[in-house]
């Protein structure tokens, strides 16, 4: 499924945050979090070529509430989502390279190769990096064994994980 609109991020109320679709009687075209919720959208690949679609708020306590997480909540597979406001014609691209390249690579190197596709027209990565692909699940191939777990970063009490040995 393609979505090619407007979307706007709420963050005081991210439920509200929606793709902005044609209005009829019985909708205001607004497609929000909160329909995502009670939505079944049983789909591979979910494409918001819309302006934050990507962006979400943490909600009681590490949830992530924003359209990327409608979607998968409502069953799709993966999403690919832009993080920032978008340039039409620059996303029009990227977008059409993206789809060339599923006919022959998986959606994560696909998404890979129309960026630096496009990172090669356009300089600036407002024009070529704003879009990232979200699966429903990640497959772990890799043990890790970190040497620090938790190392106080901040006086907020921000954490980063030190890693010195990863095996495949």
């Amino acid at each position: 499924i393609h979505f090619a609109t407007h979307g706007q991020f709420n963050a005081d109320e991210p439920l509200n945050s929606a793709l902005l679709l044609a209005k009829d009687p019985e909708s205001d075209g607004r497609l929000t979090v909160g329909k995502l919720y009670s939505s079944k959208i049983d789909a591979d690949l979910v494409t918001l070529s819309a302006c934050e679609t990507g962006l979400g708020k943490i909600a009681n306590g590490d949830d992530i509430v924003g359209l990327t997480r409608g979607f998968l909540y409502a069953g799709s597979s993966s999403i690919v989502a832009s993080l920032w406001k978008v340039d039409d014609l620059a996303t029009a691209d990227l977008m059409t390279r993206f789809y060339t390249n599923m006919k022959t690579l998986d959606k994560r190197e696909a998404l890979r190769q129309a960026q630096l596709e496009m990172k090669k027209k356009y300089d600036h990565p407002f024009y070529w990096a704003s879009f990232q692909l979200t699966p429903q699940t990640v497959r772990m191939d890799i043990a890790v064994t970190p040497t620090h777990l938790l190392l106080p970063m901040t006086e907020s009490r921000s954490e980063i994980w030190m890693l010195d040995h990863v095996e495949r």
